[in-house]
């Protein structure tokens, strides 16, 4: 057998133990949200990662969560993240009950904020009004500026 036959043979094999096709390793990237403006220092300062509008801003249980002590200027840094579309919900807890805290009618007590700092009056950002695209293995850094 001549070389050209072997690399021939073992390309067939390969590509038929994929069945048919070639997948090659997506290389992860990071997001970085840098959160700015909590109104003291007091608490902590919640960021949740959605990758689907499924749930987004309030339902943390379907996020990737981060706490972090408050300061001036936190950061919550998502790692190994594949490509795709991501929204960030960001929450100065100042009373360390792990939720924003709401009035009677749902207006929140606590700061906020969301990717792309997206304000309504009478509602939440939409995903994809919030929405911010992760390129492969690129890192990417946002900032959130937290506000009543």
């Amino acid at each position: 057998m001549t070389r050209t036959t072997i690399r021939n043979a073992v390309m067939a094999l390969a590509f038929s133990a994929t069945g048919g096709n070639v997948a090659f390793a997506q290389t992860p990237g990071t997001l970085e949200v840098v959160v700015t403006t909590p109104r003291n220092s007091q608490g902590h300062v919640g960021c949740a990662l959605f990758s689907s509008n499924v749930g987004f801003p309030t339902q943390i249980e379907r996020a990737k969560i981060q706490r972090h002590k408050t300061q001036d200027r936190v950061v919550c840094s998502f790692a190994n993240l594949g490509p795709g579309r991501y929204a960030v919900a960001v929450v100065h807890d100042e009373n360390n009950n792990g939720k924003l805290d709401t009035n009677m009618f749902g207006i929140p007590k606590e700061w906020w904020g969301t990717s792309n700092n997206v304000t309504h009056k009478l509602s939440a950002p939409t995903f994809e009004e919030s929405v911010v695209v992760l390129s492969e293995g690129k890192p990417l850094t946002i900032a959130v500026k937290l506000h009543d």
